[in-house]
């Protein structure tokens, strides 16, 4: 039997997901709490399986909206 000082394997597997994007950080770490109930912070996830630092790190997102807004001056003396 083989063994290893690191989660080789898993590591492995985890980056390929990421980067073929199979996997998003938000959904890992989701199912990790909510399917096994591991609730652990992202950094403690990346000691364990030895990634790279910050790479489970979830950003908030926030969408915005670009939005364009058209100048208009009203004369109001002349109103109808």
């Amino acid at each position: 039997m083989l063994y290893t000082v690191q989660p080789s394997l898993l590591r492995t597997s985890v980056m390929m997901l990421l980067e073929q994007g199979v996997l998003i950080v938000r959904e890992f770490m989701d199912e990790l709490s909510q399917d096994y109930n591991l609730s652990m912070e992202s950094s403690e996830v990346e000691r364990l399986l030895d990634l790279p630092k910050d790479i489970l790190k979830v950003v908030n997102e926030t969408s915005v909206y670009n939005l364009n807004i058209k100048n208009r001056v009203i004369d109001i003396d002349n109103v109808d």
